[in-house]
């Protein structure tokens, strides 16, 4: 299946506004429908270990300023904060357990740290920071930071840590998520201020900076639940690693996220930001014919439109989110002209958006099906969701000796042929048996064709099977085997691509099916 992918080349990190500080906190904000009046925020005991210090009465001038009654009072609402970027609910955040926290305000040592664990952690800061910040960038400034910093050390409390992930040491899957999603925490609530952006270089297992601004592009690019969705996973996953985040999710490893997020911040240097952009996003890349696609510019207001649809219906548009159809097939080719205040930009994507006849021969998993798979054990970078790539590079790999995958379509299809390409490596581990069937109702499967012993001869070979009247079925299951044993005394199953080539039935053809 192919990913739209390939627009996230070409949308833009928005940095949220740093002056995220209420005086009056909605506690209902975050998930629609959730009352966040339920989250029980933990005791804050203040400790001052530096009294007489000027930086005490900067920090309360600071805080009493945005309408709060202290620090302890600040504190709590920062926790609230930080629970509705973590979590889905204030019931999972209160089963985190985190119920009480010691603030230390302290003269010198460490800028700030978290120390201890659930149900009561220490977080400790140091005054000498904030007069020196203060004395540098002034109160206004020196809010968001303070509130940032804070925001980052109450993620450590309230964050899930990842389990088998390489432990909290530099480079390692733990690091980068353990610091990377503090400050991606930090970066929706409190910020950076000034401002930073991001640089290229480094990994995605850096943490910090390097990290935050990689899950912040995904999270403006492809989910803005990535960070609860993310924290939920390091509870869930026995073993974790971002690349079994990303697979799920998005059908994507980390790496490649990773290459793509360097490739667009080489393109579009971020210090650079203000910058007048013609970036823009479908809803889809894949649609059929007839159908409607929303082509939205990433810069919203102020700005004049000029959009040019190759193909499209209508062909030019000068609305700031138009809503065009194709009649026909193809491949066509997006434009759009931003002006405002005497600057100009323009944005022509090649091919972007694939119009397809729906009774057309095709390979259906190229469609926006569901597939999914009898186990979730996939190492990292060897997910599911290769499978259907249409790269056969990549490979799909369980710790098992048979497992089913299956793909569940919106319509029916009726197939004509299939085809299953191996992987790379390792022979032993190629699938031998199998069997693929239909169901319209995912609960009564038929089996349409059974393969015994099957070979394949090499690595990255292509294997193709004819069907002939096939019945349509809108869910396609195939349950595979291997007999080998790999070198390492393992039972691993393993493939590169999977096609299911056939096309869509019409409503007079399942009627007449049906009779």
């Amino acid at each position: 299946m192919k990913n739209n992918i390939v627009g996230i080349l070409f949308t833009t990190l928005v940095i949220l506004s740093l002056n995220a500080c209420k005086s009056s906190p909605d506690l209902n904000e975050g998930t629609p429908g959730v009352d966040w009046n339920l989250y029980e925020a933990p005791k804050v005991t203040l400790q001052i270990e530096a009294e007489g210090h000027e930086g005490i009465a900067k920090y309360l001038e600071l805080v009493e300023k945005q309408g709060y009654d202290g620090i302890e009072d600040w504190v709590q609402y920062c926790c609230l904060e930080i629970a509705k970027e973590l979590y889905y609910t204030p019931e999972e955040a209160n089963k985190h357990g985190l119920k009480e926290i010691t603030y230390k305000l302290n003269d010198g040592g460490a800028l700030s740290y978290k120390g201890g664990s659930v149900p009561h952690i220490e977080i400790g800061f140091d005054l000498n920071y904030l007069v020196n910040f203060i004395d540098k960038h002034g109160m206004d400034v020196a809010r968001d930071e303070i509130y940032g910093v804070l925001c980052h050390e109450i993620t450590h409390g309230l964050q899930n840590e990842p389990k088998n992930a390489g432990g909290y040491n530099g480079g390692t899957e733990c690091f980068g998520f353990i610091e990377g999603t503090a400050d991606l925490s930090r970066l929706n609530t409190g910020g950076f201020n000034p401002e930073r952006f991001p640089k290229q270089g480094g990994t995605f297992r850096d943490g910090y900076n390097t990290t935050a601004f990689f899950y912040l592009w995904i999270y403006k690019n492809l989910s803005n639940n990535f960070l609860k969705d993310i924290n939920r996973t390091a509870e869930e996953y026995e073993t974790w690693t971002l690349s079994a985040v990303t697979e799920e999710l998005y059908g994507m490893s980390a790496d490649v996220l990773w290459k793509l997020y360097q490739n667009e911040v080489a393109a579009y240097p971020w210090d650079n930001a203000e910058d007048l952009k013609a970036w823009f996003n479908p809803s889809a890349f894949s649609i059929l014919q007839n159908e409607t696609v929303t082509f939205s510019p990433l810069i919203k207001d102020g700005i004049n439109y000029n959009w040019t649809f190759e193909g499209g219906i209508p062909a030019t548009s000068t609305e700031k989110s138009p809503v065009v159809s194709y009649a026909n097939s193809g491949d066509y080719t997006i434009s759009l002209i931003v002006e405002q205040n005497g600057k100009k930009d323009t944005c022509s994507l090649t091919k972007l958006v694939k119009v397809i006849d729906p009774y057309a021969t095709m390979d259906i998993t190229d469609l926006a099906g569901k597939v999914t798979c009898q186990y979730n054990d996939s190492p990292s970078g060897e997910g599911l969701k290769n499978s259907i790539d249409n790269n056969p590079g990549t490979k799909f790999l369980t710790f098992n000796s048979s497992a089913w995958i299956q793909f569940e379509m919106e319509d029916v299809y009726q197939l004509e042929k299939y085809t299953i390409t191996s992987a790379n490596d390792a022979p032993m581990r190629d699938p031998k048996d199998w069997v693929l069937k239909g169901s319209n109702d995912g609960v009564e499967f038929i089996a349409i064709d059974t393969r015994v012993d099957e070979n394949f001869s090499d690595r990255g070979q292509t294997l193709e099977f004819l069907l002939e009247n096939s019945p349509a079925y809108k869910i396609y299951r195939f349950d595979l085997t291997h007999k080998g044993i790999d070198r390492f005394g393992r039972a691993v199953l393993q493939l590169a691509e999977i096609e299911l080539i056939g096309k869509k039935q019409a409503d007079d053809e399942l009627v007449a099916a049906k009779l």
